[in-house]
């Protein structure tokens, strides 16, 4: 007994000795030492006490980049039918940003943009681009658009942050991103239907903008079937994540007449606006006065993207 008695003795001063403490059992006091230590940095910001607000006249606002639709530094969504015309939608609305030309008669701020085409070929994205400033009035393309086509490609979203990065560095950054289509980053695993997929996606691509702070602007097709009667916000197709995800977002649905879109935008910090009709024929997208009213048998005709 005082052979096994004094054993276990032995091996408890051991432990003590040797043994780190549970880190169930760590104090306050023992651990302070360690944070302080830690290389890591923290990357999210500090809390801020209410005596510590700044006064509201001292706010520094974002300015909207387009009158009613949406601010810097912005996530926007633009949804519409297959084939409606959002990529020339979004070609019209680089061109405006660049130049600061009203779009749509919307008051613009002008812009460094920079369109990123994951769908055209270099030729017809360059030509699109030519013919909106032609018709627009342009003699030149505007200085302030860039353009970056990655159809013929291979790339995931981490090597497209990382070189994206680096180049936006080149150029001193950009006020607004468009990246067109999503749909060409979703790798096997994604699921448009699923809130969880699709909230880790979008906040990956978001990854995109943070370092320079730019408006990220996306677009989404439509789910199938007859739109009009359902709130604009219900019409993307997938999980509802795709319509809580933007700060501003803005549909296109068939008008009536053919050739024509009834566009209306919900924002967050944007003035709630009425729906107006837009004629989406290309080269240049224009307002018109006609009444917002919904084509209940939607074909397009034209060619568009």
């Amino acid at each position: 007994m005082d052979d096994t008695r004094n054993f276990l003795e032995n091996m408890k001063e051991q432990l003590s000795e040797n043994c780190p403490t549970p880190t169930s059992l760590l104090t306050e006091d023992d651990v302070k030492p360690a944070l302080a230590q830690s290389p890591k940095k923290l990357r999210l910001p500090p809390i801020i006490r209410g005596d510590d607000f700044p006064q509201q006249y001292e706010l520094e606002k974002r300015p909207p980049l387009v009158e009613n639709l949406f601010r810097a530094k912005d996530n926007v969504l633009l949804g519409a039918p297959s084939k409606m015309g959002k990529s020339w939608f979004y070609a019209n609305l680089a061109i405006s940003l660049a130049s600061g030309r009203h779009f749509c008669d919307l008051e613009v701020k002008k812009s460094k943009v920079l369109i990123i085409d994951l769908e055209l070929h270099r030729d017809d994205a360059l030509d699109r681009l030519w013919r909106i400033a032609f018709e627009d009035g342009h003699r030149e393309i505007p200085k302030d658009l860039w353009l970056w086509c990655l159809r013929d490609y291979h790339y995931d979203l981490d090597l497209l942050i990382t070189e994206l990065d680096h180049r936006l560095g080149q150029i001193n950054g950009v006020d607004a991103i468009i990246l067109d289509p999503i749909y060409m980053l979703g790798d096997a695993g994604f699921d448009e239907n699923n809130a969880n997929s699709v909230k880790g996606f979008l906040q990956d691509i978001a990854h995109l903008k943070t370092k320079h702070q730019s408006a990220l602007l996306l677009s989404h097709h439509f789910s199938k079937g007859q739109k009009g009667r359902e709130s604009h916000t219900d019409r993307i197709s997938g999980s509802g994540a795709f319509q809580r995800w933007p700060d501003s977002l803005i549909t296109l649905s068939a008008h009536k007449l053919q050739g024509h879109a009834v566009m209306e935008v919900t924002g967050r910090s944007m003035p709630r606006v009425q729906p107006w009709t837009i004629n989406m024929c290309p080269p240049v997208i224009r307002a018109t006065d006609l009444k917002p009213e919904f084509q209940t048998d939607f074909k397009f005709k034209n060619d568009r993207g």
